[in-house]
């Protein structure tokens, strides 16, 4: 039979140290310097970048408008397998000429218009920034959401954001912290798969039973628990799971700003980044897809509990067979403000395609300890007091229920109170 295998594209074969043995590696790829791709008005030579309110490479000295050469494609952007021409593409950069800006501190990456030079790092409010070249490559995104929020409606909405909340710093709300604000489109993978799972565990079932009290001659109920062995089966395609390719962008923020509408995904067009910034990855495919298969692991354990129809549950083990694994590299926009207060980094996170914020906020935990030291006072004092008035009888016993109420509501209050400025500190959405 006649052999008609053929190696992988941009395979070569290589010296083999087995006779009658084949191998065939990865071709060398040649490095050719980068040609940096000149976004100028072909009518009067300035500078051009991209309208996001008319999704066209704009002039805004002379008014001309072109639209960029591509098609808006949604979900039908190509995937690819897990297979190892595919994986080795994953490593490299993209053949976009652009310069990189480099943090020195905190090791942020982001691809740059030559023009387009910064003196803060968008994620760590560093000045410690330089630029270098950015090696030509193949791998560039399959796709791309734009930027459609204007800068002037972002800002409108963090105002209000940030006014929110009585345990912030007063200053907070001061606009001040607007002029951080940075568009820019960020790196994700994102995964498709189908999950077949299968549980078992031992579910306990209350039922009642009636008995016999010795003790006082009477008969009872108790509620007893019947335990026995169950097991089942999900099966789930998880469609565009989204992993930020980025060690950088906040993952609880990111989120919480989702989701992304990708049936407005765009063929990736350079074009469509003149103008702005575009963060390259850092985390690398097969880390973001062992983060991935984590939580599509989380969700199917979600997903088999469903199926428990009891809360009593002992010794919950669960397998997760995945199959038709495929990945895509797209950006995403987001507008980032990163702020410094008291020397720790705070970010707020926009939804550049919806508007939708999530950020962190710095609390004063001095009025978040005030306040709850006055909600479980009143409790405390009152308990105190009927405690002491209860040897008397009488009034002293009612103050002491009350007391005790009153604490019990003041201790949730306070409970809600403390978790939801940790919460704010941590990263919340509007």
């Amino acid at each position: 039979m006649k052999n008609t295998w053929s190696p992988p594209e941009n395979y070569e074969e290589i010296e083999s140290d087995i006779k009658w043995v084949r191998v065939w590696a990865p071709s060398k790829r040649r490095h050719e310097p980068p040609i940096h791709k000149k976004y100028a008005c072909p009518n009067c030579g300035a500078p051009t970048e991209f309208d996001i309110i008319h999704q066209s490479i704009a002039c805004p000295f002379c008014g001309f408008l072109t639209k960029p050469n591509t098609n808006i494609i949604g979900k039908s952007a190509k995937e690819l397998e897990f297979r190892l021409d595919s994986l080795q593409k994953s490593t490299e950069s993209w053949k976009a000429s652009r310069d990189i800006f480099h943090c020195d501190n905190c090791g942020a990456e982001l691809a740059l218009e030559k023009a387009d030079i910064t003196a803060t790092c968008p994620f760590c409010t560093s000045n410690k920034v330089g630029l270098q070249s950015a090696p030509m490559e193949e791998f560039e995104p399959q796709a791309i959401i734009t930027i459609s929020v204007t800068k002037e409606e972002v800002v409108n909405k963090i105002k209000v954001w940030l006014g929110k909340g009585w345990f912030h710093p007063a200053q907070l709300s001061n606009s001040a912290l607007i002029q951080f604000l940075n568009a820019l489109y960020i790196p994700v993978w994102t995964f498709d798969a189908s999950i077949d799972s299968t549980w078992n565990a031992l579910v306990g079932y209350e039922k009642q039973e009636s008995y016999y009290d010795s003790s006082d001659k009477t008969w009872k109920t108790r509620t007893k628990i019947d335990w026995r062995w169950e097991n089942g089966s999900v099966n789930r395609f998880i469609d565009d799971m989204l992993i930020p390719g980025s060690k950088y962008v906040n993952a609880r923020l990111f989120n919480h700003i989702e989701p992304f509408d990708l049936t407005k995904m765009a063929d990736f067009n350079p074009d469509f980044l003149a103008g702005w910034k575009a963060h390259t990855y850092t985390k690398y495919l097969p880390d973001a897809w062992e983060e991935g298969k984590r939580n599509i692991r989380e969700t199917m354990k979600n997903a088999c509990n469903d199926q428990i129809p009891s809360q009593h549950v002992r010794n919950f083990s669960m397998t997760a067979d995945f199959k038709d694994e495929s990945w895509r590299y797209i950006l995403l926009p987001v507008y980032l403000i990163s702020y410094q207060y008291n020397q720790q980094i705070f970010q707020i996170m926009v939804n550049a395609q919806t508007g939708k914020i999530a950020g962190q906020k710095p609390v004063e935990w001095k009025k978040v300890w005030f306040a709850i030291l006055g909600l479980i006072s009143p409790g405390a004092l009152t308990t105190v007091l009927g405690l002491l008035l209860s040897l008397l009888g009488g009034i002293g016993i009612i103050l002491l229920v009350i007391g005790g109420v009153l604490f019990i509501i003041g201790l949730i209050i306070s409970i809600t109170i403390y978790q939801n400025a940790k919460n704010s500190e941590e990263g919340t959405s509007e």
